[in-house]
């Protein structure tokens, strides 16, 4: 069996490349829109996250109950009870004691692949634009926007999830919220999925959107990377 601090390292360098681990919380921040994955992959990175964070000293714990999964993933209960008994067959995950899971350390070479496989299905994702989200994250991952309009906390979520040019990048209203409230930003779906997006006179000049069959995908624009720069350096002199 290969030694685990070497799987380790050689996993690390692939996961760099989907996601990240806030070095304060321990919570894992995606690379890609999550709406990349499919249902087993998003599992993956969740439980892979928890086992790095273990690794860290960021949890006391490398396994994630059935019900922080599916806070996690979002994901319907029947997906996540056949996803998990899929990767226990494949033996890339197995059931701890009280219906916790975490990934099957035997089998860490397994994962490689599998990041590899998410990180080439994301289109519009370059080796400049992992290196450019990457660097953003690694100064954003702890950013609070508690203090933040729902503009601002907008145009910083774009900003800091890649989604911006020169990329290729979307990113779903649902996408936006998540990670926004996930760094503390107190703004209500209701209010932002009514009237902040479609119709903030302020918000409009920072973003663009386009149809996605019944829905909307947003992306800042130019003057949007401005703005979130002079946010995050404090010059913004007004609210967004």
């Amino acid at each position: 069996m290969t030694d685990e601090t070497e799987s380790l390292s050689r996993l690390v360098t692939k996961a760099q490349r989907v996601f990240k681990i806030n070095k304060k919380t321990g919570e894992v921040l995606l690379l890609p829109p999550r709406s990349k994955l499919t249902d087993k992959q998003l599992i993956i990175v969740q439980l892979l996250g928890k086992y790095f964070a273990s690794k860290l000293e960021l949890s006391p714990t490398d396994s994630l109950s059935f019900d922080e999964l599916k806070k996690l993933t979002s994901l319907e209960e029947s997906s996540i009870s056949a996803r998990v008994s899929e990767l226990r067959k494949d033996g890339l995950a197995e059931a701890g004691e009280r219906g916790v899971y975490r990934i099957n350390y035997q089998s860490l070479e397994s994962f490689g692949p599998v990041l590899e496989e998410i990180d080439n299905s994301v289109t519009g994702f370059t080796p400049e634009s992992h290196d450019r989200i990457e660097s953003a994250n690694e100064s954003l991952e702890s950013l609070n926007l508690a203090k933040n309009t729902d503009g601002e906390g907008i145009v910083l979520t774009l900003y800091a999830t890649g989604a911006c040019p020169p990329e290729n990048l979307w990113f779903k209203v649902d996408e936006i919220l998540e990670w926004a409230r996930n760094h503390g930003s107190p703004m209500r779906p209701e209010t932002v999925k009514k009237w902040t997006l479609p119709q903030d006179p302020k918000l409009k000049q920072f973003i663009t959107k386009k149809r996605d069959g019944q829905g909307v995908l947003y992306q800042l624009n130019r003057n949007g990377v401005k703005q979130a720069q002079r946010l995050l350096e404090g010059e913004a002199s007004g609210k967004s």
